[in-house]
């Protein structure tokens, strides 16, 4: 089993309404895809967010399943969405994590 957190910082110009689409296309890959259990997303809340402000949640069969997951159209949506340019030195627009259990 295998749990991926994304946490990630959107395009400016990226309206409510397209995130809230985007979402429902992720949240919708676990019918598309065998072995992807649960997605969930939505406004990241933590007090120690930064400017990521939202996350993504992922709970996978295997590598198979994940890679599959990444490979959907739902997920290449959201990357569509991600704001990928630095604004310093140490900035990252998207922290992922994965965990075997």
């Amino acid at each position: 089993m295998i749990i991926h957190v994304s946490s990630m910082r959107l395009k400016p110009h990226v309206s409510e309404a397209a995130i809230n689409q985007v979402f429902q296309a992720l949240q919708a890959i676990p019918r598309d895809v065998p072995g992807v259990l649960e997605v969930r997303c939505g406004r990241n809340v933590s007090r120690h967010a930064g400017d990521h402000s939202h996350v993504v949640f992922v709970r996978a069969e295997d590598d198979e399943a994940l890679e599959a997951y990444r490979a959907h159209p739902g997920h290449r949506a959201m990357r569509d969405s991600v704001d990928v340019e630095p604004r310093h030195d140490k900035d990252l627009p998207v922290i992922g994590a994965d965990l075997v259990y």
